[in-house]
């Protein structure tokens, strides 16, 4: 009759040198480094792309409920907020997030006077982040929403 041998031996055995593959090491990719110009023009872009699907959410004439989009608001403020907002624009424009993420979080079942509002709100986020946003119609004229 044959012993069998307890469970860490068996798991020692197989880690014995003889039977471990070798991996060959490889050489270090050399990559451009991603400067800080680069960088702030691969942020505005995400950012005005973001917005931009809000933006002509905010304005569609007939809203049907669609959980998917209006949650897709909600966790970008989030990330805005959490991930890529400064400290001290955190604690004073905090509202500001916290109040549009309770939005999308009812729409399409939100009054005409919240939706104006939330385009206001949009605005500051776009001042916050350096850029301004100017709507057609909206009296000022200034700027293409990109700047």
């Amino acid at each position: 009759m044959q012993m069998l041998k307890p469970e860490g031996e068996n798991v020692k055995a197989g880690l014995a040198a003889k039977n471990r593959v070798n991996i060959p090491k490889l050489k270090p990719i050399k990559v451009k480094s991603l400067c800080e110009e680069s960088a702030r023009d691969i942020f505005r872009a995400y950012f005005n792309n973001k917005m931009t699907v809000i933006l002509l959410l905010l304005q569609k004439r007939r809203v049907e409920p669609d959980s998917y989009s209006a949650m897709r608001a909600v966790i970008f403020f989030d990330d805005l907020y959490h991930h890529m907002l400064q400290g001290e624009y955190q604690l004073s424009h905090g509202r500001v997030f916290q109040w549009l993420k309770l939005f999308f979080k009812r729409f399409p079942y939100v009054k005409p006077l919240q939706k104006r509002k939330a385009i206001e709100y949009l605005k500051i986020v776009y001042r916050l982040f350096g850029m301004q946003l100017s709507l057609a119609g909206s009296g000022s004229g200034k700027g293409d929403g990109h700047a």
